[in-house]
């Protein structure tokens, strides 16, 4: 009966929504045995989400897979875990005891031919300028345009450097013990001995290599059974995608008997709080919570492409299912589309939110989702957006689409603060369990194109623009 209704109900909402609320029907989450299985389970359904708003809600087969393939898992375990998994940009900021990184000899994907290239040269003392490449015609990269090629080679050249930036992040995050662990090809001289083959530049292998070569050529040397596994055909030793085991729930499961478990929250209520701290009078009614929700998606959408506000849309033809998937009524659909439109023409107009949304910024993360325990209480926390600025201080701002209407504007700005510190504090006291640099908090609007900045020592704030 549940995917029956899912079927039926196919199309009304978001892709991702309804593989939630099936999911949730089923009594999933009474499956889980991890609090980041929840996290995970919320990021699959997100990247569905987005999919489908790319398809008109029908992807294909192999798109949906490609999505999910592409994500990563959550690095927050339970709280007694001893082993923490995530990415180097993650453990920016933090340390371990113990740092293992494996794989070194992976490489990163080669970047496809771009339709412009662009580098900014140094023309004469004080003076900079920029050189441009087009794409040239030639398919075969033998056959490129010298300056294209001399584009991608400056290209490659940088992100090796990058490479090497990332190696000593990774690598000055332990404490007492750095566990390097990759693999290495080895090949046959001209005299049938055994040699190590150079790995490849564009891996973490190849940055440490002047460092950890001796240390495999001496593995090598020690390793009498190679010379004979070479001469032998190896059989296909690929890894192989495995399903996961099913986990069946007992016959007498039960859901829980609750009215309103729309979330899987709702499932673990007696330990976990959810991130957002509810002010106690909320007048932004259906239509600001409807605007705001397509708000915050539009500008993680710009985010995960990396350009500026100014690549806003202006309209789009996705807004009103959205718009009527958060559950506005048609005749408020209007009105919401162009709120919806100005809020997004200020900000990709606006110098303010450029710099808040500056691809370019480090670390810079939208709905960057995070887990912790707050004096005995694990609480999760989702942030609209965070940055580390020029001067080593770490943003985090929530974005609020709230229309000022009567009254000053100045007297309003600190009202919406006062009524959002508590979630403010919230926010500052997780990060600071992750990041321990100086932060800057505060909230901005859309509409006004301002920014109200939060002080922990002061709650009241100071109106910002």
């Amino acid at each position: 009966p549940v995917l029956e209704q899912a079927q039926r109900d196919f199309g009304r909402q978001a892709l991702g929504s309804s593989v939630h609320a099936a999911w949730l029907a089923l009594g999933g989450p009474a499956g889980v045995e991890d609090a980041s299985d929840l996290e995970n389970a919320a990021a699959c359904c997100d990247a569905l989400d987005r999919l489908g708003a790319e398809t008109d809600g029908r992807p294909e087969a192999s798109a949906v897979a490609a999505a999910i393939a592409g994500l990563m898992a959550s690095p927050i375990g339970s709280p007694d875990a001893r082993v923490q998994l995530m990415t180097i940009h993650k453990a920016k900021g933090l340390e371990f005891d113990t740092v293992i990184l494996p794989a070194l000899e992976r490489t990163v994907p080669a970047a496809d031919r771009q339709l412009l290239y662009w580098a900014p040269v140094a023309v004469a003392p004080g003076r900079r300028g920029i050189v441009l490449a087009s794409r040239s015609d030639g398919a075969d990269t033998r056959e490129l345009d010298p300056l294209e090629r001399w584009m991608r080679r400056l290209e490659r050249d940088r992100m090796r450097l990058e490479l090497g930036r990332l190696a000593y992040v990774a690598v000055t995050r332990a404490r007492r013990q750095l566990h390097l662990v990759g693999a290495a090809q080895v090949k046959l001289d001209e005299e049938g001995a055994p040699i190590l083959a150079a790995p490849r530049p564009d891996s973490l292998l190849g940055v440490l290599w002047p460092m950890l070569g001796e240390a495999f050529a001496a593995a090598l040397a020690a390793d009498t059974t190679i010379t004979s596994s070479l001469g032998v055909a190896a059989a296909d030793t690929r890894p192989r995608l495995r399903a996961p085991p099913l986990q069946r729930l007992p016959t007498a499961f039960e859901l829980p008997p609750t009215s309103d478990a729309t979330h899987a929250d709702a499932l673990f209520a007696s330990r976990f709080t959810g991130g957002a701290i509810q002010p106690e009078f909320d007048w932004a009614g259906e239509e600001a919570r409807a605007v705001g929700a397509v708000v915050h998606r539009e500008l993680e959408r710009l985010a995960l492409a990396g350009v500026p506000p100014a690549s806003l849309p202006g309209t789009r033809v996705a807004w009103r299912e959205e718009l009527l998937q958060e559950g506005l009524p048609a005749d408020r659909l209007e009105s919401a589309q162009g709120r919806l439109a100005e809020a997004l023409r200020r900000v990709s107009r606006s110098p303010l939110a450029a710099r808040l949304l500056d691809p370019r910024s480090l670390e810079a993360e939208s709905e960057l989702a995070l887990t912790a325990d707050l004096d005995g209480e694990l609480v999760r926390v989702r942030i609209d957006r965070s940055f580390v600025d020029e001067a080593g201080t770490r943003w985090i701002v929530d974005w609020k689409t709230g229309l000022h209407a009567g009254g000053g504007l100045e007297q309003f700005l600190v009202q919406e603060l006062q009524r959002y510190s508590a979630q403010l504090e919230r926010y500052s006291r997780v990060m600071a369990l992750y990041d321990g640099r100086p932060q800057r908090l505060g909230l901005y609007f859309p509409l006004l194109d301002r920014f109200v900045e939060w002080l922990p020592s002061s709650p009241t704030g100071c109106p910002r623009s």
